[in-house]
């Protein structure tokens, strides 16, 4: 009876292990954060009326990733990132991605068209 009740748990527990992992894999995450290393340049104005980054000016980024979303903001390459007000430049859910799984092609796509990197 002990056999069979760790035989069904163990079952359990695998069914939820492979239920509930992350769209975005740990390879990823790390690939993604390697951005916030560089200078960029904005494509377009970002922000709000107050908060307003203009397009030209050069940004740093800063990448937020969670179980089901990734989130990147900008700041000005000037000023320390304690400092500095960061405004989202790109919100992205699981299901923006074919079969929910991160696609680093697609997320390029979208961010690029935001912000160029600086030689």
């Amino acid at each position: 009876m002990k056999k069979a009740n760790a035989i069904a748990i163990s079952i359990i527990c695998g069914f939820f292990l492979f239920s509930c992992t992350s769209f975005l894999m740990k390879k990823d995450i790390s690939q993604v954060k390697e951005y916030e290393k560089a200078d960029y340049t904005l494509k377009e104005d970002a922000g709000e009326e107050e908060r307003l980054i203009r397009k030209g000016t050069k940004v740093k980024l800063f990448i937020l990733t969670g179980d089901n979303f990734i989130k990147v903001y900008c700041y000005p390459a000037n000023i320390n990132f304690v400092k500095a007000e960061r405004i989202l430049i790109l919100y992205m859910f699981e299901d923006e991605f074919k079969k929910s799984r991160f696609d680093q092609s697609v997320f390029d796509d979208l961010l690029f068209k935001k912000v160029a990197v600086n030689k």
